[in-house]
């Protein structure tokens, strides 16, 4: 009779377990454990009853349930970013500056404005080489001509440049004791130049500032001079007045001997042996009744007093 009470007992507790499944551990007595996979669960549910007996008995059963969980889906592969090269841009090709050739510039006789006077080509351009290099007078232009005077009045100088002439936009610059441009050449009869304009801070008409006297024999109307021992007469023949108010006197020289200088107290008078010619030079014009003594010395050594009185 006991055995029976145990087997109804078990039977119970089979028909408990299903329940308990269904209603899914609403039982206080029942305690389940869920193990999940990735297509089945096995649920465990343990029961324990004390029936007439000290031992507990436990009743395990395993229930296999389908899972609808939906199936792994795989991450998607999601392609690098493929950045296209930039474009080549070939750099600018720039053309050489065009250079314009220089422009060249002739002067009103043909030559290049800038340009030495190296082989003159015009009677004008050997005029101002001849000046230049204080070539004598002679060579320079005919006698008795603004031009001539011009010359002689430059060797009288003493000072011969180094450097040519060169070419100007209005004829030629030289060195007359300072920048000179010269221009307005006027020629003679044969050819040569007889006269020009000369301009430094100012510009002087060689036709107006040179004033030329006539080569005479001493008289009245001549301004010759005779030395104390009458070995030598002096002859005025040009006034110069290009560096005005400075005056500068030509004289002309004849003596019975060879004139090697012509000297003064003060320095002021040059002597060119080639030409036969002295100059004074003062400051200004010379007063009226003023004079100025000169010593002449000859070949031989012996000397002569030579006294120009101004009127």
């Amino acid at each position: 009779r006991r055995m029976s009470v145990a087997a109804s007992v078990s039977a119970l507790v089979v028909l408990a377990g299903v329940g308990g499944w269904l209603l899914w551990g609403t039982s206080s007595s029942a305690e389940g454990v869920v193990t999940r996979g990735s297509s089945a669960t096995t649920i465990a549910i343990a029961t324990s009853t004390t029936v007439g007996s000290t031992t507990p008995r436990t009743t395990t059963h395993a229930v296999e349930a389908t899972s609808t969980a939906a199936p792994a889906t795989a991450p998607a592969t999601i392609a690098p970013r493929t950045t296209a090269p930039s474009p080549t841009v070939a750099p600018p090709t720039l053309a050489p500056p065009t250079l314009a050739p220089p422009t060249t510039v002739l002067g009103p006789f043909g030559d290049v404005v800038g340009q030495p006077v190296a082989e003159p080509a015009t009677p004008q351009a050997a005029t101002a080489a001849a000046l230049q290099a204080r070539q004598p007078a002679s060579s320079v232009a005919d006698a008795d001509t603004p031009a001539w005077f011009y010359a002689e009045w430059l060797n009288l100088g003493g000072r011969t440049p180094a450097t040519p002439a060169t070419v100007s936009a209005d004829g030629y610059h030289i060195d007359a004791d300072g920048p000179a441009d010269l221009s307005a050449f006027v020629l003679g009869d044969n050819g040569k130049v007889s006269s020009f304009t000369e301009c430094t801070s100012e510009c002087a008409d060689l036709a107006t500032a040179i004033q030329i006297s006539p080569n005479c024999v001493p008289g009245p109307d001549c301004a010759a001079f005779a030395s104390n021992d009458g070995q030598m007469i002096a002859v005025l023949r040009a006034t110069v007045n290009v560096r005005s108010p400075i005056t500068t006197l030509l004289f002309s020289v004849s003596a019975t001997q060879p004139v090697i200088a012509v000297t003064d107290p003060n320095s002021t008078v040059r002597y060119d042996g080639v030409e036969r010619f002295f100059s004074i030079t003062l400051p200004a014009g010379p007063p009226p009744g003023t004079e100025s003594v000169v010593t002449v010395t000859f070949l031989d050594g012996s000397t002569s007093k030579l006294t120009i009185t101004y009127g």
